[in-house]
């Protein structure tokens, strides 16, 4: 649409409002004036009739009686039947245009009416999908309490709908509050969000991590209402993520030693590679590989550095040194005997624990990893001071 004839259609709207308003004289004599306007700059009776019927939808749109709807739609018919006068004199067919006006308002009347009853429709297929949506659906109002709350939100989070409605969410953790209370500010302004990931809150108070969409609700007069958010579990994703990235590290772990393999001069060079390599994996800061010896003792091969740089132990000479040969006992001991992984996040309250040389840092968490050759325990790795969940 044009400048000029979006010009013209807004003021022929205002002038059709007013008309409705009072149907006097001088509110029918704008449109005679309007029909000379769009004579004068060149609007065509095809565009009035488009000009009009867009002005006339508008009005029709709101919520009226029969009775109403027909007398607006006459009143219309009569303010158009004005403005176009000015086209009598230039424009032939003007009885014919009259009728095929009667004809479109028929036409446009039998539409609001279709359009009435097709939003109808919508709203209930809005409805039916609300409720079997295997997404969580939750609306909330401008102070964030809850508005609706679908069965797969019930699944979900574990609260009923009946437990949360008309009250703040609750499935927002504490520490996650005033991130949500920003994005849900943005939303009301009308931003839309989609595809964020977070955590959100159970009934049962465990945390689970989900993807969500954001986006403002609004009434007719596009004034924002509240907020509407769409959740999916995203447990099972994040599982098969850390996975990869688990194989992903091994891969090139293994990968780093082979290459290590190559290039080291001694077992105890290639031994240490491969302790930078565990403790980077599993984010450790203590580690150690032994191998058991024809002593029946196991001798370290290679040993991290903070967990013995401090120990208070002496040689024959009364030279400090870090220990290299062990007996068979205590937690290391149950993996070599065992040949079985073995670990702990309370080492120092474990029946066979036998504590740690003076000086060394607190073991807080123990893995240990058998070394097997042939069926047989030759060995073991092991790491400590990582929480294992």
């Amino acid at each position: 649409m044009s400048g000029v004839l979006q010009s013209f259609s807004d003021q022929y709207a205002s002038a059709l409002q007013g008309y409705f308003a009072h149907q006097d004289e001088a509110a029918l004599e704008q449109a005679y004036v309007l029909g000379r306007k769009a004579l004068a700059e060149k609007i065509g009776l095809v565009e009035m009739v488009s000009v009009h019927q867009k002005a006339l939808a508008d009005n029709l749109t709101l919520p009226l009686t029969p009775a109403k709807k027909h007398s607006l739609i006459k009143a219309a018919d009569e303010f158009f039947r004005e403005c176009i006068g000015p086209f009598e004199m230039t424009l032939r067919g003007f009885q014919e245009s009259t009728a095929k006006l009667q004809q479109m308002n028929e036409i446009l009347e039998k539409r609001v009416i279709e359009r009435t009853d097709s939003m109808r429709r919508t709203a209930e297929s809005l409805r039916a999908l609300f409720q079997a949506s295997p997404l969580a659906v939750i609306e909330l109002d401008l102070d964030g309490h809850v508005l609706m709350w679908n069965p797969a939100a019930e699944r979900l989070f574990g609260w009923k709908k009946e437990e949360v409605l008309g009250l703040p969410s609750p499935i927002i953790p504490a520490d996650q509050e005033k991130e949500t209370l920003i994005l849900r500010g943005r939303a009301l302004q009308g931003e839309s969000f989609a595809m964020l990931e977070t955590i959100r809150q159970k009934k049962n108070g465990s945390v689970i991590p989900v993807s969500y969409s954001l986006a403002p609700l609004y009434n007719n007069e596009k004034k924002a209402l509240g907020v509407v958010m769409v959740f999916a579990d995203i447990t099972e994703r994040k599982r098969t993520e850390t996975k990869i990235q688990r194989q992903n590290a091994l891969q090139q772990a293994i990968k780093k030693i082979f290459q290590e393999t190559l290039i080291s001069r001694t077992d105890e060079e290639l031994g240490q590679v491969c302790l930078d390599v565990v403790e980077d994996i599993t984010q450790s800061k203590l580690s150690f590989i032994g191998e058991i010896g024809a002593d029946g003792l196991i001798h370290d091969i290679a040993i991290s550095n903070p967990g013995w740089k401090l120990c208070s132990m002496y040689d024959q000479t009364g030279h400090r040194r870090s220990p290299g040969d062990f007996r068979i006992h205590g937690l290391y001991g149950r993996v070599l005997l065992d040949g079985k992984p073995f670990y702990t996040n309370d080492p120092a309250s474990h029946p066979e624990s036998i504590g740690t040389p003076e000086g060394h840092p607190l073991l807080k968490a123990f893995l240990g990893v058998p070394l097997i050759r042939g069926g047989r325990t030759i060995g073991m790795i092991a790491v400590g001071n990582r929480l294992l969940r």
